[in-house]
């Protein structure tokens, strides 16, 4: 009967209660661990493995998170979701003094061409040369790689030694500024069709003033064209640009016109903005300066670039105060300004003075008549930077 007994307590019981095959009382799985043990070992690796899987989901969703921030910030299209610009800090200020005056491409034209812009260059004391690159016309003086450029004919009137003379200027130690028309641009905006202003009918949208199409600033196809034509001018060996035409026509018609892909969702002002960001982004090293209506270097063109684009990433701002670019008279002081005295001391001293009372850090660039009375108002006024033509 003890034997019986001894065996009764010997057996094992049922092998399904086990959880571990090793652990099985009699096993030769070579487990030193008892059945309470084995477990705890158990629910403390389940533990484990749980806590584990949690911290890889953690990881996973911050990533997710830290790279989708990270794409959208990458991102520089205007959309009709979103209005915001990127905020950059101003660029640097590298431009220094300067005395520039301005030329058309044909400085390009010949060695003559260029001798005679270098004698004058020099007897006027001036150090910086503004050579027109893309005329609002929608040509260009040099000859474009770009197919659309190639369909609008840009190049048709492109001259051929247009590096080797950029070169020459520097070489006489002169800084040389590239002109570019932005979105004023008869030729891009009559053969890239996807992106002219069009008007009401939406056909293609004139500037009854000049008769002009221009391109549509909330258009890809025509940012990406103008970013283009920068990049290959790069090459040319440039040291800076003045973009002109970075606004929304203005002109006595400019109610009727159409400008696909606006809508209540859509903001000039950041198209804008974002355009002078991404043309200082291409240029790189090179000074970027933007020429604005003489009422927007205050902050109040509303038409133009729907407000203020002080605050863009631009360092410097060039008013345009030339007799020729006022289509319109304008109360300024105690003095009513039209077409004809544009031209004269007075204006170009009283807005200077008016526009240095600002506060901000930007640098303003004149670009006046090449006349006596401008150059006597810039003197008396102490105005450092300015362009004259």
């Amino acid at each position: 009967m003890e034997n019986n007994e001894n065996n009764t307590q010997k057996r094992p019981k049922n092998r399904a209660v086990y959880s571990f095959r090793k652990n099985y009382p009699g096993s030769t799985g070579g487990s030193d661990y008892s059945i309470g043990e084995s477990r705890k070992l158990q629910n403390r690796a389940r533990r484990n493995r749980a806590l584990f899987v949690l911290v890889l989901i953690i990881i996973f969703c911050v990533s997710f998170v830290a790279t989708s921030a990270a794409i959208k910030l990458s991102k520089r299209k205007i959309t009709e979701q979103s209005n915001t610009v990127e905020q950059f800090s101003k660029a640097p200020d590298t431009l220094g003094d300067m005395k520039a005056l301005y030329f058309s491409s044909e400085i390009f034209a010949s060695e003559q061409s260029l001798e005679k812009a270098i004698g004058k260059l020099k007897d006027e004391h001036a150090d910086t040369v503004v050579i027109e690159f893309k005329s609002p016309e929608g040509d260009l003086c040099y000859e474009s790689a770009l197919p659309a450029a190639k369909n609008a004919y840009a190049s048709k009137n492109a001259y051929g030694f247009v590096r080797e003379y950029i070169q020459q200027l520097k070489d006489e130690n002169f800084r040389v500024i590239a002109l570019i028309s932005c979105f004023e641009d008869n030729k891009a905006a009559t053969v890239i069709s996807d992106a002219a202003v069009r008007n009401e009918r939406l056909e293609l949208w004139t500037d009854s003033v000049t008769q002009r199409a221009w391109l549509n600033p909330y258009s890809e196809l025509s940012r990406d064209y103008v970013l283009d034509i920068i990049r290959e001018i790069n090459d040319y060996g440039v040291d800076g640009y003045l973009l002109a035409g970075v606004t929304f026509p203005v002109s006595d018609n400019s109610g009727t016109a159409v400008y696909p892909g606006e809508s209540a969702l859509t903001d000039r002002n950041a198209v804008i903005k974002q355009f002078i960001s991404d043309a200082i982004s291409v240029a790189g090293e090179r000074e970027v300066i933007v020429c604005v209506s003489f009422d927007a270097a205050f902050g109040s063109d509303i038409n133009g670039v729907g407000g203020n684009i002080l605050d863009s990433r631009a360092r410097y701002f060039c008013p345009d105060l030339r007799a020729a670019s006022q289509t319109s008279d304008v109360l300024f002081g105690d003095t009513l300004y039209s077409g004809g005295n544009f031209a004269d001391y007075k204006f170009v001293k009283t807005y200077y003075d008016e526009l240095s009372e600002q506060q901000t850090d930007n640098i303003f660039v004149l670009f006046c008549d090449n006349a006596e009375y401008s150059e006597n108002a810039l003197k008396d006024v102490n105005c450092r930077t300015f362009i004259l033509q």
